[in-house]
Parts: structure tokens; C-alpha cells; sequence
């Protein structure tokens, strides 16, 4: 309602976008990231570090707010400082959304393995957490366009393969997600699998008839199932 129109305005007024991740049943959970700049006039390093985001998390009454530090030299790492627990920061907790934040946040800069390992922890902790699956579908998929570019065909079938085994799971967590079938036909045509491209972007325009890839393709896609 209202609320969540005045949440979206404040955050996007910082430089970030609230994002909604729902399913039938399961309920919905609504998180944002924002880049902040220490606060001027703090007394100590610890004052500068939480400042902004607690006061930022009441007054947005929010549940939770994950504090992550990136650092681009000399070699590019991000680390999860600690959460916001409502009243308080705590620390050396973990929380599936901090994981798989950490994972997006090392997909971006390309460290694919500690992506992975993100990924995986946050779904240990929460096995059918559809944006952790999803996640560990998009490396796979990054790691194996690298290795084809490489020359490495068979190891880049393999991660399309691994791809393609993540974005199934995460569209059996949520079927009503057309992004999703959209990914899982994009490595079925990876993999020449031209049956399963065409079931996936059916699927996909079922969910979404206006997705322009999956209307350009699909077309494409079944004269290679005719043998065209």
C-alpha cells in the first residue's frame, strides 16, 4: 500500500531499488542494497560504519538490514560485516539473504568461485530459495561462456549443464516466473536440446506472451526441432 510507495521513494532517492521476491503460499520478503558514505562527525570507525543503516532500517521498520564492505584494491573483495537485527547489529550470524546478496555481489565482479560458495550456503540454509538458485544458474552460465571462448567446449557444455540443473530447480521452487524458462531454453539451445528450448519458451510466453526474446526465438528454435 502507501507504505511500501513511501519505502520505494526513500530508497530509490539513495541510489538503490527495492525488490520484491514473493511465491504463492510461501508469503513475501521486500530488501533493497544502498552504496552510503561514512557519516560525517562520528566519533569512532564503528559510529561511522552503522550510522546511516540503522537509522535507515527504523525508519523504514524494517525486519533486517545486512551491512557489506567492498573493496576494489588491491584485489576486488566483498564481506559481510553484520546485520541489522531490528534493535540492534548483531554479528557472526548467518542469514540466507546475506549469503546470496554476497553471491550477487561477487558475480558482478566476476569472482565466480566465491559466488558459488555464497550461493550454496544460502541454500543450505534455505533449500528452495528460488533468487539463491537462480543465482548459481547465472555463474554457471558466465563460467561457461568463459570456458567456450577459451576453447573448452566440453567444460563449457558441462556448466551450461550445471546452469541448467539450477534455473530447473528454481522454476519447480516458483513456476510462475517467466525470466526463468526463459534461462532454462537459453541452455537448452546451448546444449542443442531443441525439445526442451521449445517447451521452456512456450512456458515462458504462457506466463509472459508479451517477452521479446522468447517471441524472436521460438520460431528459430522449432524449425531446428524439424530439422530445418
Amino acid at each position: 500500500g502507501l507504505g511500501l510507495a513511501i519505502a520505494r521513494r526513500h530508497v530509490e532517492l539513495m541510489g538503490g531499488q527495492l525488490v520484491l521476491e514473493s511465491a504463492p503460499g510461501a508469503g513475501a520478503r521486500f530488501s533493497f542494497e544502498l552504496l552510503l558514505p561514512d557519516a560525517e562527525g562520528m566519533a569512532t570507525a564503528g559510529q561511522r560504519r552503522w550510522s546511516q543503516v540503522k537509522h535507515l532500517a527504523a525508519a523504514l521498520q524494517v525486519r533486517y538490514a545486512f551491512v557489506t564492505q567492498f573493496s576494489p584494491e588491491p584485489t576486488p573483495m566483498v564481506r559481510m560485516l553484520a546485520y541489522w537485527a531490528g534493535d540492534a547489529f548483531a554479528q557472526n550470524e548467518e542469514y540466507e539473504l546475506a549469503h546470496a546478496n554476497l553471491g550477487n555481489m561477487y558475480s558482478t565482479i566476476k569472482r565466480y568461485d566465491e559466488g558459488i560458495a555464497s550461493f550454496k550456503r544460502a541454500i543450505e540454509l534455505k533449500p528452495h530459495y528460488e533468487f539463491a538458485w537462480n543465482g548459481l544458474g547465472f555463474i554457471y552460465e558466465m563460467q561457461a561462456e568463459e570456458l567456450i571462448a577459451a576453447g573448452n567446449t566440453e567444460g563449457g557444455r558441462a556448466k551450461y549443464s550445471e546452469a541448467l540443473a539450477a534455473y530447473t530447480k528454481a522454476s519447480e521452487i516458483n513456476p510462475n516466473k517467466a525470466e526463468t524458462f526463459y534461462s532454462i531454453g537459453l541452455m537448452q539451445w546451448r546444449l542443442e536440446n531443441w525439445q526442451g528450448v521449445v517447451t521452456a519458451w512456450e512456458k515462458c510466453l504462457k506466463l509472459n506472451p508479451n517477452h521479446q526474446s522468447a517471441n524472436e526465438w521460438l520460431p528459430k528454435a522449432k524449425e531446428k526441432l524439424q530439422g530445418r
